[in-house]
């Protein structure tokens, strides 16, 4: 959208790119850097202007993206890294599991393709994508730790299980000493903190289960203690 004042008579050069190459406010189709330019007049006060306009043409941004590895039922996880842009949108978001914006860690149980957008800082988009295939090769784990530490110093503040591997249905189950459901959740990966409620519980042992349909090694199921420590 370009605007001209100051005279009654407007002339817009190159003329064919122009919505209305006479008017004061016209549009125009640009697909390339170059110098437009107007002659503003005014007949009745024999009076009349050019003015140059130099206009730059941002291309498409050039969007990439990069996966570091396709995933099986021993390495489920691949991390995808886009280039090209200042900020990005993924699609679908099904199995990211992470997402630092430009860099997201995905987990897909079957072949999926991920196509990412991306605005480069002069405000153009671009998109690419990528396939992560996934395939039943490898052995399907789980791991349990034993203890951990909930003092909010960033290290070891959750008790959570690993499942490597694709799974359907999960359950992860925490119990106290007299045996009192104290913590419950079905989303792999989404560990304890060590509170109920508001409540940070005491130092000590205390059993967990952890249930999951596998896709690769059929069903899990676990049971053991482990300690909090504070």
């Amino acid at each position: 959208q370009f605007q001209a004042s100051g005279g009654n008579v407007f002339a817009w050069d190159p003329a064919p790119v122009f919505s209305n190459a006479s008017a004061a406010n016209p549009k125009a189709i640009i697909n390339a850097s170059t110098t437009y330019s107007v002659q503003i007049s005014d007949p009745s006060c024999g009076r009349d202007t050019i003015i140059f306009i130099p206009i730059v043409a941002s291309s498409e941004a050039d969007i990439k993206v990069f996966k570091q590895n396709d995933v099986s039922c021993s390495n489920d996880s691949t991390v995808l890294i886009a280039t090209g842009g200042v900020s990005y949108t993924w699609y679908p978001s099904d199995y990211i599991v992470r997402n630092s914006n430009g860099q997201v860690t995905v987990k897909p149980p079957v072949s999926t393709t991920y196509t990412v957008t991306g605005t480069s800082a002069a405000g153009c988009t671009g998109s690419d994508t990528v396939t992560v295939y996934f395939n039943k090769e490898g052995e399907q784990r789980l791991f349990v730790p034993n203890a951990f530490t909930p003092n909010q110093d960033g290290l070891n503040d959750f008790f959570r299980p690993v499942l490597v591997g694709p799974h359907t249905k999960y359950t992860f189950r925490i119990f106290n000493r007299w045996g009192q459901l104290i913590f419950q959740t079905n989303t792999p990966g989404k560990g304890w903190n060590g509170y109920v409620g508001s409540v940070l519980q005491e130092a000590g042992v205390y059993v967990y289960t952890v249930e999951a349909d596998g896709m690769c090694n059929g069903n899990f199921f676990n049971k053991g203690t482990f300690a909090l420590i504070r």
